[in-house]
């Protein structure tokens, strides 16, 4: 799901399972309806995953195919929105993708297999460009936290951008203030990855040494101690400073807090 600048709208992916455009793709809900009635907004084959994009005020959703990255646009027919594909992540392949757009725009983030690939958005077009591999490598799964390439994920899911204090204090050169946290379902943790694209290890994959096994569902330091089960969403209060995980295969929503 993604909000619109304004925070009063709600865009909602419905992963219908269909391979044609007769389903709704895309509903968008409202605050003034107190989020209580879904009204279509894109008809098209199913999907995972939404986001809404501030620079140009446009919608942007994935299909399972090809992990085809769609724009919807004015549709003079219906008048109402239709899904153009901007490109596939996978040309050759199905694959279902996930993005997250930087707070500012200036690119964004999409889970490929195995690795995460980076769009960068172009002022000059207004549009986002195919994208590039960011960290780890395409079709070589694993876990290893490490700089870019060497990275190795399992199966990395959804992420979210966190501002960095140390990056507001020492400035990038980049101007970029932002790290990154992803679910890894197949590693059973969360990665944080820096603007550089260095990957270290977050959260998750403690106490091995009790049962032998990295998945559970256990509280404790974060390191050494919790376990997640297939953790697929995350999200982030910055007033808080409290992350929130979706913990899949555990039926639950468990809380990291920052001290």
């Amino acid at each position: 799901m993604s909000f619109d600048t304004t925070g009063d709208t709600l865009f909602v992916s419905d992963d219908h399972g269909q391979n044609n455009k007769d389903n709704r793709e895309i509903a968008y809900i409202l605050r003034s309806e107190e989020f209580r009635k879904a009204h279509p907004y894109v008809y098209d084959r199913t999907g995972y995953n939404n986001v809404y994009c501030a620079l140009n005020k446009s919608l942007y959703y994935n299909t399972y195919w090809k992990g085809g990255l769609q724009k919807a646009v004015h549709d003079p027919a219906t008048g109402g929105k239709k899904g153009v594909e901007l490109f596939g992540v996978y040309e050759n392949s199905d694959s279902g993708t996930f993005m997250c757009i930087h707070p500012d725009g200036r690119f964004m983030y999409i889970t490929g297999r195995n690795c995460i690939l980076v769009s960068q958005y172009n002022k000059a077009t207004n549009e986002f460009q195919k994208p590039t591999t960011f960290a780890g490598r395409e079709g070589e799964p694993g876990y290893s936290p490490s700089p870019g390439p060497s990275a190795r994920f399992q199966e990395p899911y959804q992420g979210t951008f966190v501002k960095n204090e140390e990056y507001i204090k020492n400035p990038r050169p980049d101007g970029n203030i932002y790290d990154y946290y992803i679910c890894d379902r197949g590693n059973h943790c969360i990665f944080k990855i820096t603007p550089d694209g260095n990957v270290s290890l977050f959260a998750g994959r403690g106490s091995v040494s009790s049962d032998n096994k990295v998945h559970g569902n256990i509280d404790g330091e974060l390191k050494t101690e919790a376990r997640f089960d297939n953790p697929c969403g995350i999200a982030y209060d910055e007033e808080t400073q409290t992350f929130y995980i979706a913990d899949k295969e555990n039926h639950s929503i468990r809380t990291i807090s920052i001290e």
